[in-house]
């Protein structure tokens, strides 16, 4: 049975994506889905290494990763240089590099008959210390033109970077010791995402971005979806998770 490994914030880290590729050939998986910021910064040149790198690692290990946008990557950069018809595969992602794909917000494909959905995009809740154009874009929050343009059809999983309002945050990370606060500008972010799900009707949702590990069984709309967050680098088990696709 096909099995891929999906992965919680990366932030180019090597060493991380290191450990994430010899897990996923341990547990025998056939491709890695990574849930955004993953660390595309490739107008630095410790984002070229960091890129680079990770080409090498996953072409020894014959090992795809798949990854949709966080907050934290230069989305201009990767928009400019990559959203074109030449870079465009047929599942619908974008080359970066010859083992490493990106799935843009909308994009709905399979793996085996498991149809998957991805959605990426978040509110920076450190802007004030980052730097527009350098450190953050305005890119990375999603718009409502990509949330009217996504195509209305049921999807096994939708996987996302920023999770939906109906799902409760604060049970979330309650036992992390530290209470959800409610941003306004983050909520309305999440709100768009509750139109995504409208949208696909998913029965399983996966995300990064909060750095937590839990599993919460949610009231949607169109019905109950299990939704998983899963922690970043630096976590060890609690920053991946394995899908068996039945």
């Amino acid at each position: 049975m096909p099995r891929v490994l999906l992965a919680g914030d990366v932030h180019g880290n090597a060493h991380h994506m290191v450990y994430l590729i010899k897990t996923a050939l341990t547990l025998d998986c056939e491709s890695i889905l990574q849930l955004g910021d993953m660390g595309y910064w490739e107008h630095s040149e410790a984002g070229v290494l960091f890129l680079d790198q990770v080409n090498t690692l996953c072409e020894d290990a014959h090992l795809p990763l798949i990854w949709l946008d966080g907050n934290h990557e230069n989305h201009v950069m990767l928009r400019k240089t990559y959203f074109n018809d030449s870079h465009l595969t047929d599942e619908g992602f974008y080359q970066i590099r010859p083992n490493i794909f990106h799935s843009p917000r909308g994009n709905i494909f399979n793996i085996g008959n498991v149809k998957f959905c991805t959605f990426g995009g978040a509110w920076s809740i450190d802007r004030a210390f980052r730097t527009i154009g350098k450190s953050w874009w305005w890119e990375e929050e999603i718009d409502w033109s990509e949330v009217d343009a996504m195509k209305r059809e049921h999807v096994d999983v939708l996987l996302t970077h920023d999770v939906p309002t109906f799902v409760d945050m604060n049970a979330a990370t309650v036992r992390y010791c530290y209470n959800f606060h409610t941003i306004p500008e983050a909520e309305k972010n999440r709100k768009k995402l509750d139109k995504v799900a409208a949208k696909c009707t998913p029965d399983y949702i996966y995300h990064g971005h909060y750095h937590v590990d839990y599993e919460q069984l949610v009231d949607f709309p169109h019905g109950v979806v299990r939704v998983e967050g899963l922690s970043c680098d630096g976590s060890g088990p609690r920053s991946w998770t394995v899908l068996e696709l039945k």
